[in-house]
């Protein structure tokens, strides 16, 4: 997935009211009480005002999402955002042994009567935490040079692999600073609430420095590259017919590495060894609570916390054999992972949050949030953001024009919500990212298109036909998006399903219809789905009242094809 466009994809939530219908012939009637005569529809087309809400978005849950997000961002329409991370710590092994031997078997090592058990006097040499950019399979590109062997003769598959970071926004030549502190607060797996048979819920909301965080293990500047680092396999002298150097080399892609605390790590890691704050992942938790991590710049990173790891490189003291009790320096690795995904279910082990900072919206779009009045623009922003609400033909159920296109017999070949851009908004922000893709769900939070009856290759693109939801661009702008709500309107004309209000929002991913709990301005909870969380950005669209002067023609609308059965 192109990562750009991925995450400037929107959902939109919609309140849809009013009735009228517009015919090919120019013919105008307004569906309503008393309305509709004895003539039949033989139009082909009926278009429909809708009524829709802007709803404010409080706090959303930020905890075991698949994308983090750290820096800030500064929306030219909605203000700015600071993303911090703060996660538990997992041990790669409960109860570790640090070196050969379990710090039990050195404290007898001077009496066991064997010359091979020493005090190991492990000691940390260096400590790296390294958090890649979330980068698609599809971002990675050859460089000019990769395409053939460099002048000194280096192989293609032994340069480094070149990137495409759209997980970035912000200047990338400039380094940005960086910053790790241990965090204080510990982070339940399960709710008490629900009698700890629940995940433990964490909202975007939730404050972690300055209360609570210690020890700072990283305050420093990170140089963005877009190749990934190589690690070649030095030659081992004693394999003569055997060149290991010439081994296809480890490859770590682009992403953040920086230097960790030796000291602390000396003192909460490797000197715990035996203790019982290393015998399970449950007392580390207790112990080590994790890390708060934060950029004070104006860059915004996407990362993949899954992969992320620190990992404590330390010597200790070696006997070479029985016979010959020579002291050696030895080297070895332990890893820390941040939180991973179970390889068996695909669930997230381990905590995170993310937190969210928003500053205030402009006086103008917050004065349109919650006020219940039929909106002349619709204020569509990812994160803890806001959204739009809809209902289809009134305020109520619309169930007299559902009768009456019932009575009239109408077979509905297709129907459309058509969402046209706010470009007198759009255009005085030219740097503003325009969403791709709008979401529209229920408000149980499924999806409006049903999954079932797309083509496998349209879920495995994205791209899917009998819903669309794309932005379409006139003179290379963002112009409108047309979502098809066909199977939606025949539920309801057909079926007898309920005519229930529709919600609107941006999405990084359509295909992923997970809604997630989030509390409203107002303290009441909503559902929104998940894609829409990790997705900053959003855009303005021309409401259903009110429109500006000369948008007229672009309100929001509702149109149905149809044809009448004799």
């Amino acid at each position: 997935m192109n990562l750009r466009k991925g995450l400037t994809l929107s959902a939109v939530l919609g309140l849809l009211l009013s009735a009228t219908f517009i015919s090919c012939e120019e013919d105008i009637t307004t569906l309503g009480s008393g309305v509709v005569g004895d003539e039949p529809f033989t139009a082909n087309k009926a278009v429909f005002d809708v009524f829709a809400y802007n709803k404010k978005v409080g706090a959303v849950r930020t905890n075991r999402i698949p994308v983090y997000q750290i820096g800030n961002y500064n929306d030219p329409i909605y203000g700015a955002t600071e993303a911090t991370i703060t996660t538990q710590v997992q041990l790669s092994s409960a109860n570790p042994v640090f070196g050969k031997y379990s710090a039990q078997v050195e404290a007898n090592a001077d009496t066991d009567g064997s010359n091979l058990t020493v005090k190991e006097n492990e000691t940390v040499k260096e400590v790296y935490l390294y958090i890649p950019y979330l980068v698609s399979p599809y971002s990675e590109r050859d460089g000019e040079e990769a395409k053939d062997s460099l002048a000194d003769g280096t192989p293609p598959n032994r340069q480094p692999r070149v990137f495409d970071l759209d997980s970035i926004f912000g200047n990338r030549d400039v380094p940005f600073r960086f910053k790790v502190e241990r965090s204080t607060y510990f982070l339940r797996d399960l709710d008490p609430n629900s009698g700890f048979e629940e995940a433990q819920p964490y909202y975007s909301n939730q404050q972690f420095s300055p209360d609570f965080v210690s020890d700072v293990l990283f305050d420093g500047e990170v140089q963005i590259s877009n190749e990934d680092s190589l690690e070649f396999v030095e030659d081992d002298p004693a394999t003569e017919d055997v060149d290991e150097s010439e081994e296809e080399p480890k490859r770590t892609p682009p992403g953040i590495k920086v230097p960790l605390d030796k000291a602390f790590f000396q003192a909460n890691i490797l000197d715990k060894e035996g203790s019982q704050e290393l015998f399970s992942q449950a007392n580390f938790v207790e112990f080590f609570r994790g890390i708060h991590m934060s950029i004070p710049d104006d860059i915004l990173l996407l990362l993949d916390l899954t992969q992320g790891y620190i990992t404590i490189t330390y010597e200790y003291d070696s006997v070479t054999s029985s016979s010959d009790d020579t002291i050696i320096k030895e080297e070895k690795d332990f890893l820390l992972s941040l939180i991973s995904r179970n390889a068996q279910s695909g669930g997230v082990i381990g905590n995170a949050i993310n937190t969210f900072n928003n500053a205030a919206y402009p006086s103008e779009i917050l004065d349109a949030m919650d006020t219940g009045n039929n909106a002349s623009k619709l204020y569509i922003k990812g994160g803890a953001g806001s959204y739009a609400q809809i209902k289809l033909f009134d305020e109520v159920d619309g169930s007299e024009v559902i009768n009456q296109i019932k009575d009239n017999n109408w077979i509905i070949n297709e129907a459309n919500l058509v969402f046209y851009v706010d470009r007198s908004t759009l255009d005085a922000v030219p740097n503003a990212i325009e969403p791709s893709v709008l979401y529209l769900y229920k408000e149980n939070g499924s999806p409006v298109y049903n999954p079932f009856l797309e083509s496998q290759d349209d879920m495995a693109s994205g791209n899917i036909t009998n819903y669309d939801g794309k932005l379409y661009q006139e003179d290379n702008k963002g112009d409108r998006y047309k979502i098809r709500i066909t199977n939606l309107i025949n539920d309801i004309v057909v079926r007898d399903s309920a005519n229930a209000a529709l919600n609107l929002t941006v999405t990084s991913d359509i295909r992923m219809t997970t809604a997630r709990k989030a509390l409203m301005a107002d303290d009441s909870e909503e559902r929104v789905p998940l894609m829409s969380i990790i997705n900053p950005f959003g855009t303005v669209l021309i409401g259903s009242e009110n429109v500006p002067n000369g948008q007229e023609n672009r309100k929001l609308q509702l149109e149905i094809f149809y044809t009448k059965a004799n």
